[in-house]
């Protein structure tokens, strides 16, 4: 009987041990876990699952169902592991937890009308939309002082608020949606610059209190689990890899100006500088890795070597398991023929033509050349070879790869034959092929437009859209002339907002004339509108000028107010958008219409608010020394925009990037004038004072810079005998070279009436990274850094070290501050790939400040200082920045 007992209870362990492990699963999680279309648990936690199923040798079961009851099915016993939830002291008191299964990432999502905010403390203001009981609403108001809450019951309601304008700040994972059309919404209305990190949590399995010996199976099968295993769902389901380490983007070797590695073997290039931007827009790190563009790259993205190309030739690319990503770039053709050939070059062609394998040729040409014999290769030095040889009367090639030119070999431009750059993904990398495409469809104009300005040469083909246009030319070189109606400007706003002006400017970037005039039924006039902004389901428009909005009180107001802390009643102008939008908006405030600005001061002086926009009270002239005004920061968002006619729709992308680099805009709207009539005389006093001065001291100036520059002349020749004064460490110029070069630059440039800037960069935090990896490391991470900056420079330019950490880069020759930006931004850029010393992984950031002669200073010194300003500003505001002063 014992035995017989004994026998019974080992199948009953048995029969236990073979069981499915029931795994409660969100049915709204995405991408994590969720209900699929099939009705079966779909995603990235369930894959893990499925691959530690197999690792362990345990079966599972997994039940779909709402958050809440998953979380009672695991506490109540009816399912043995909740597939994952983000850990929080709450939950840790009811479950008890495996190792993390991964890692989300928690953001502030904010409506792209707001301002851009760099800290948790500036959405105090704001309502902040959250799902009721998540770890985001816990974050809050950990994080917070007093937030203001709003709670919604599911993702898809939170959603549906956010995207009606009912909140503009909400908190969320930073992921895809399931549903590509949300997303796309969301990503236009939500970008993801304007983005705030909340927390990195972790995300871990969950059993009830007690199985502590099934957390060690689960822990034990999850270390199973190879990294690589990890990533390859990581791609799939997150669109980055699971460590959070830089996605591995491969780009060619040899294909100058678009990919090509410079002389230290780093990556460079147009296409290699739009991936610096995008890991900047999108937030995710990217590490170069040199690739040819033949089978062996392809092969190595298929492999896993790598996580994305960045940009490849390759027309058909399924049957190796890949898919195209995004269409980055198009690049024009060439045909090569002999000087002595007879082969004509307009198609269609007849006789023997070696074209590039797998770019799309032979599909086209099989079309329009049924005469043609066509030599296929991979290599275009082979088929170069093979014309010189007379074994092929003609080569198509992408004139990229045509490399430069050769005696006897004519090239013919063969615009009709493009052929595009792809970003290339393995197939079944959903998630990264969409985090390509909305990070390259978000990109900004002007740092693309900075970028392409930057490696502008002869036969670079066109940036695809969205990334068209550039500086060189008109964004409509074909031109043409639109009639513009401003019947329904207010005279207010034509008289502040420069009208007539911007629209002159708006001609000269779109090389289209834009007149004044009524139009006729042949040619319908774009009419001129004040109108609020489209909504978040609306097409995207872009505004000739946005309307910045002020609350007029009386005594002394606050700089900047919401609307949402504000007590007391609003007056608005009777039918202005104002009214309309508190009608709508905020229908609880108290408000009282009134008739005229004059009525509206009555009202003021009376304890009411007014609303009203900066240039229409600017127009006004008003001078009331009692009121004052604060900047409306969630006020209407109000603007003029250009109403096309049906025939000028599909020109609405190339309006809205010229509206974006209109210089004139910045300076349409700022701080109201003082209404105080003594401020007047005293501008007048300090202005003769002024003038005095100026005259007392153009003597002393003149005699002074005259003398300061033979002094400087004769300490440059005297410097010039003493070596060159290189830093010992970094192999850069040093303090006594730097001194030499900037005062020869400040000389050349004061001669020639050129400009030229100064930039100061500091390393953050480098004292504690120097204490943790010693000197000796210290002095190699500069060394690298120095390496790394070097690469991006002119040879015109100069690098130096300053002192320390710190060093200065010289730009010689600059057309505007748009330079010195654009250098700011991509040697801030060339640090977001680590660093590696001494087996250790380092990541840097740095502060610029810059200066630009002789804009902020006429001598080395005043330029040094004024970049010095600007660079202890950032510092302040927590670095990884730059600053102009």
């Amino acid at each position: 009987m014992l035995l017989l007992g004994l026998a019974v209870s080992a199948q009953a362990r048995s029969d236990a041990a073979e069981s499915p492990l029931i795994i409660a699963v969100s049915k709204d999680s995405y991408p994590y876990q969720f209900r699929g279309p099939d009705g079966d648990a779909s995603g990235y936690l369930i894959e893990l699952w499925q691959r530690w199923s197999v690792a362990s040798g345990r079966s599972v079961r997994f039940e779909v169902m709402p958050w809440q009851e998953s979380l009672d099915a695991v506490a109540e016993g009816r399912a043995d592991i909740h597939a994952g939830m983000a850990y929080s002291a709450e939950r840790a008191a009811r479950f008890g937890f495996t190792a993390p299964v991964a890692q989300i990432p928690l953001k502030v999502f904010v409506h792209r009308s707001l301002p851009k905010m760099t800290d948790l403390a500036e959405l105090t203001p704001y309502r902040i939309g959250a799902i009721v009981d998540s770890v985001h609403q816990e974050l809050l108001a950990a994080q917070m002082t007093h937030p203001t809450m709003v709670t919604f019951p599911d993702r898809d309601s939170l959603f549906d608020a956010a995207l009606a304008g009912e909140v503009k700040v909400f908190a969320n994972m930073d992921g895809y949606l399931q549903r590509s059309e949300r997303q796309q919404r969301i990503s236009r209305v939500y970008p993801a610059h304007h983005r705030l990190p909340l927390a990195t949590i972790d995300l871990v399995a969950a059993v009830a209190p007690g199985r502590e010996a099934l957390i060690e199976t689960i822990n034990t099968g999850l270390g199973r689990i190879g990294e690589r295993e990890r990533g390859q769902l990581a791609r799939r389901w997150l669109g980055i890899n699971d460590d959070r380490g830089p996605l591995l983007v491969g780009v060619a070797d040899d294909l100058p100006p678009l990919m090509h590695l410079g002389e230290q073997g780093e990556a460079k290039g147009l296409l290699v500088d739009l991936w610096r931007a995008w890991s900047h827009q999108s937030g995710v790190a990217v590490r170069f890795v040199p690739s040819g563009l033949g089978q062996a790259g392809l092969n190595a993205l298929h492999k896993g070597e790598l996580d994305v190309y960045g940009a490849h030739l390759a027309h058909q690319v399924g049957k190796l398991g890949l898919d195209k990503a995004y269409e980055l770039f198009r690049v024009p053709s060439v045909l090569l023929t002999c000087s002595d050939s007879t082969f004509q070059p307009d198609p269609p062609w007849v006789g023997a033509l070696g074209v590039l394998a797998n770019v799309g040729y032979e599909e086209r040409l099989a079309l329009g050349s049924a005469s043609v014999t066509l030599f296929r290769s991979d290599k275009p030095s082979d088929l170069i070879e093979m014309l010189k040889e007379g074994r092929v009367e003609a080569v198509l090639l992408p004139e990229v790869m045509a490399g430069a030119p050769q005696p006897g070999v004519v090239r013919h431009p063969m615009a009709q034959y493009e052929v595009a750059l792809n970003v290339l993904v393995a197939t079944g990398d959903q998630a990264l092929a969409e985090r390509v495409k909305r990070g390259f469809a978000e990109l900004p104009a002007e740092p693309i437009l900075a970028i392409q300005q930057h490696w502008q040469r002869p036969g670079l083909g066109r940036l695809s859209e969205p990334l068209a246009g550039a500086l060189t030319g008109p964004l409509m070189p074909q031109g043409g002339h639109w009639p513009v109606s401003l019947a329904e400007v207010p005279s207010w706003a034509r008289q502040s907002l420069a009208v007539p002006e911007a629209l002159d400017e708006l001609s000269e970037i779109l090389g289209v004339t834009l007149a004044e005039e009524p139009g006729s039924a042949a040619r319908p006039p774009v009419a001129l509108v004040l109108r609020p902004a489209p909504g978040p389901l609306d097409p995207v428009e872009q505004p000739l000028v946005s309307l910045e909005y002020r609350l007029i009180g009386a005594g002394p107001q606050p700089k900047r107010i919401s609307l949402n802390t504000l007590e007391g009643t609003v007056a608005v102008l009777n039918r202005s958008p104002e009214q309309a939008w508190l009608a709508q908006k905020h229908p609880s405030v108290p408000t009282k219409v009134v008739r005229s600005l004059e009525e509206a001061r009555n009202a003021v002086h009376q304890g009411a608010r007014l609303l009203v926009s900066t240039a229409q009270w600017q127009a006004a002239q008003i001078r009331d020394p009692g009121l004052d005004s604060a900047l409306l920061t969630d006020g209407p968002q109000v603007g003029l925009y250009l109403d096309l006619p049906a025939s000028l729709h599909g020109w609405q992308g190339r309006i809205n990037l010229a509206l974006a680099l209109l210089s004139w805009q910045p300076r349409l709207e700022g701080p109201l004038p003082s209404t105080r009539p003594a401020m007047a005389f005293q501008v007048a006093i300090w202005v003769a004072a002024a003038v005095i001065l100026a005259l007392a001291l153009a003597l002393v100036w003149v005699y002074r810079n005259w003398r300061w520059e033979q002094l400087q002349r004769s300490e440059l020749l005297r410097q010039a005998d003493q070596g060159e004064g290189l830093d010992p460490i970094t192999a850069l110029p040093g303090r006594q070279v730097l001194d030499d070069r900037l005062a020869q630059a400040v000389l050349r440039h004061g001669r020639e009436q050129r400009q030229m800037a100064v930039l100061l960069l500091d390393v953050d935090g480098f004292g504690a990274l120097n204490r943790k990896l010693g000197w000796g490391g210290g002095d190699a991470l500069l060394a690298q850094l120095a390496q790394r900056w070097s690469s991006g420079l002119r040879r015109s330019d100069t690098l130096a070290r300053f002192d320390g950490d710190q060093f200065v880069v010289v730009l010689n020759q600059i057309q505007d501050v748009g330079a010195a930006r654009h250098v700011a931004q991509m040697l801030l850029m060339e640090l977001e790939t680590p660093f590696r010393v001494r087996g250790q992984s380092v990541t840097l950031t740095a502060s610029i400040g810059v200066a630009l002669f002789p804009l902020h200073g006429g001598d080395p010194i005043s330029l040094l200082q004024a970049a010095d300003a600007q660079l202890k500003r950032i510092k302040g505001q927590g670095g990884n920045d730059y600053q102009v002063a």
